[in-house]
């Protein structure tokens, strides 16, 4: 709208410019003089408003451009943490709204225990967009590569995927499978795939945002969305303090009796989760839907340490597998930098049994293969 109106304005200076409005003098001849004396009046007070409101028009949308636009990231995890990188390196100013105490620095010993969280794979498109935003190099530190696949199954009955290098080990139930590397004949892939736990990468991210934003973003922890107000110009972020439920709990406890904290951003992102409140205000004030789709495949997961370095000569690059189709069982473990591994143990709810047995038998025996 403020586009049309400074080029109409602009379409004013011209038409004065040109001598248009002498151009629609009266056609009696008469009274030329006096017509053209008002149209030229008329003229000159239309280019002067024009002229002021083009000059009000353009400080105004000088000083929008310059004045620093407010963001506030509801969530940081590894989504919300990058989106308030890319969101500083375009000038704006960004608060990071997390519920959940900030994760161990990504150098602390602990990620090298194959216990805590479960990991995450970058792919090559993964890759690109962390680099793109200038922040690979120091996932890369910490981050393990995965050159293949070691597959668990019945003696006999392992089989390697066709174009691959597949190897059944004799005398086990395993089969490796090595990706050629990238850049060779018959390479799989252009890019090594590069995994880390999913929290060690949010606190890459975390610590990114220090190092390089830390004057224009803010990350704010123990401090619960609970609400959205979008009945002002902008959005207004209502939040409360909390603390976790437990020391490994993904949920907070949140202190009702605190004071509210509201506050107005520009710009309001959701990346609080599934249980997102940024989207159940949009929906709820704003009639705008969120398209849920049925669970029809439900899963549980336990994560499960596992300890290549153990066992001389056990590989520790490569994305152990394993299926039980009839218990509906499945276990995925990717590699740590520090060589550890870190399982992912998925069943369906009937079989939460099963798994309790097997974290027993993991715990008590400090599982090593």
């Amino acid at each position: 709208m403020i586009g049309i109106f400074l080029s109409k304005m602009y379409e004013l200076v011209l038409e004065y410019a040109r001598g248009d409005f002498t151009a629609q003098s009266s056609s009696k001849q008469h009274k030329r003089g006096l017509v053209s004396h008002v149209i030229n009046q008329h003229a000159r007070c239309k280019m002067r408003f024009g002229l002021q409101v083009l000059a009000q028009l353009t400080s105004t949308a000088v000083s929008l451009r310059t004045a620093a636009r407010t963001a506030a990231v509801v969530g940081g995890g590894p989504a919300g943490a990058l989106t308030a990188v890319m969101l500083a390196r375009r000038g704006w100013q960004v608060e990071v709204i997390d519920a959940l105490p900030s994760p161990p620095a990504a150098d602390d010993p602990s990620w090298g225990a194959g216990e805590r969280s479960y990991q995450l794979g970058l792919n090559g498109r993964g890759q690109r967009s962390l680099r793109q935003f200038g922040c690979m190099q120091r996932v890369g530190r910490f981050a393990a590569s995965v050159n293949g696949r070691l597959s668990f199954a019945q003696v006999g009955s392992a089989r390697g995927k066709p174009g691959r290098d597949a190897e059944a080990i004799p005398g086990t139930a395993f089969t490796e499978t090595r990706f050629k590397p990238p850049g060779t004949p018959g390479a799989e892939k252009t890019y090594v795939t590069r995994v880390l736990q999913r929290d060690r990468l949010q606190a890459c991210l975390l610590e990114e945002l220090a190092a390089g934003y830390a004057a224009q973003v803010r990350v704010s922890h123990g401090l619960s969305c609970v609400g959205l107000d979008l009945t002002g110009e902008r959005p207004v972020v209502e939040a409360l303090p909390c603390t976790p439920r437990s020391s490994e709990a993904e949920e907070c406890e949140v202190d009702e009796a605190a004071q509210c904290r509201r506050r107005a951003y520009d710009l309001v992102v959701g990346a609080d989760g599934v249980r997102s409140t940024v989207r159940k205000a949009v929906c709820s004030k704003s009639g705008a839907t969120a398209l849920r789709f049925a669970d029809s495949n439900e899963r549980r997961y336990k994560t499960i340490p596992f300890h290549p370095t153990a066992v001389e000569g056990t590989a520790a690059d490569l994305n152990w597998g394993y299926q039980n189709k009839s218990l509906g069982l499945g276990m995925d473990a990717l590699p740590t930098m520090e060589g550890e591994m870190v399982g992912v143990l998925l069943f369906k709810p009937l079989c939460n049994h099963i798994c309790n047995h097997i974290w027993s038998a993991c715990c008590s025996s400090s599982l090593s293969l």
